[in-house]
């Protein structure tokens, strides 16, 4: 766990931050702690310990101050303050959501124990394939919305992409500034990681945006860009986090310098609303081993895009999944968007996978 910004509190933040955490390994909506803290050391600690732990998901940027007075108006032990924060999701989701995190982070361990730049590339990738960005839900701005859920803002991005990358030991930080595109400006937050003793920038939400139908192979557009290849279309307190000097890897990103992401302004904190358009379902080749059940299967490479066929309200689907996860990991997505498509619509389903020959079989009985 890389707490950079917890290095950058005074000492009152400090006890803030503190009482953060005894709260959130509790999973508490109150943290308390004794004495007055001005507000300012209070909002930065808040910021701090949201951005180096985003594995506490459940809590929202929202919170409320509560002051309790000294003797003889008050309380004996002098004045206390009590922090109270919302709690997005009930107990029972924070454990299956917590469940399905950790078992995605021991994957990226396994495959990538010694960390690197080929897991951070991973991590960029995965996110590219599997997240749609979505604004103006509370829910999409914690590491869950897009780890989980796989919708989320640049916020809920950055955090889960800070999760995975605590996990498989590359420090990174989150950073919060602006983005610019096409169509103005507007609150952002994105990533710095350290690769190889050098630091870099890392926007998984612009690369998304410069992969809106997520096909191999990928552009890796604002991927360990320099201050200098960044500072065109983002701006940031550059006196806060480390400089990004190195340049290596800005001439193979697989496109020009700014990526060309289409976006609108949005009142959310943080938000920078990149548009992506879907991917169209592409048939499944025809092969000799798979025979007649791969003909008529249908490719994916997101879960998106197999939300996309359930929305077609069929009683059965058959598809190929292109990705890198193992299979238990792909029975678990699939299953887990089934179950979603069906509890949205508020009907009582039995649903059923099978595997054979390459080609997922998914049945669904309301």
């Amino acid at each position: 766990m890389y707490e950079y910004w917890k290095q950058r509190l005074d000492a009152q933040g400090l006890r803030v931050y503190a009482a953060m955490e005894r709260a959130a390994q509790q999973n508490s909506d109150r943290a308390d702690f004794s004495g007055a803290i001005p507000a300012a050391s209070i909002s930065a600690a808040t910021e701090a310990f949201l951005g180096d732990h985003p594995e506490f998901f459940q809590y929202g940027s929202e919170f409320q101050v509560v002051r309790r007075g000294a003797p003889p108006m008050g309380y004996p032990q002098g004045e206390e303050t009590i922090l109270r924060f919302k709690l997005l999701y009930s107990p029972f989701e924070i454990r299956r959501i917590r469940a399905s995190m950790e078992k995605l982070a021991d994957d990226f361990q396994r495959r990538f124990p010694a960390g690197g730049e080929a897991a951070e590339r991973a991590v960029a990738e995965w996110i590219a394939r599997n997240v749609k960005y979505n604004i103006n839900n509370t829910r999409n701005q914690n590491a869950a919305s897009a780890l989980y859920f796989h919708s989320a803002q640049c916020s809920g991005i950055s955090r889960a992409v800070k999760y995975l990358c605590d996990r498989i030991g590359i420090e990174c930080i989150v950073v919060a500034g602006t983005g610019s595109g096409q169509n103005g400006s507007g609150p952002h937050a994105w990533n710095i990681v350290r690769i190889n003793g050098n630091y870099y920038h890392l926007d998984a939400t612009y690369l998304l945006g410069a992969n809106p139908n997520a096909s191999a192979p990928l552009r890796y557009l604002y991927f360990n860009y320099s201050d200098a290849a960044m500072q065109s279309t983002h701006v940031w307190d550059r006196a806060s986090v480390p400089v990004c000097s190195d340049t290596s890897y800005e001439g193979a990103q697989g496109g020009e310098a700014q990526a060309p992401v289409q976006r609108t302004q949005a009142p959310v904190q943080r938000a920078i609303p990149v548009q992506r358009t879907q991917a169209p379902v592409q048939r499944a080749p025809v092969n000799a081993e798979q025979g007649s059940a791969a003909s008529s299967a249908e490719t994916i490479s997101s879960i998106y895009e197999f939300k996309r066929l359930l929305s077609r309200g069929e009683r059965s689907y058959s598809i190929v999944y292109r990705c890198e996860f193992p299979l238990q990991r792909q029975q678990e997505l699939l299953m887990q968007a089934a179950q979603d498509h069906c509890r949205e619509r508020n009907i009582s389903c039995t649903i059923r996978l099978s595997f054979r020959d390459g080609v997922w079989t998914i049945t669904i009985d309301k």
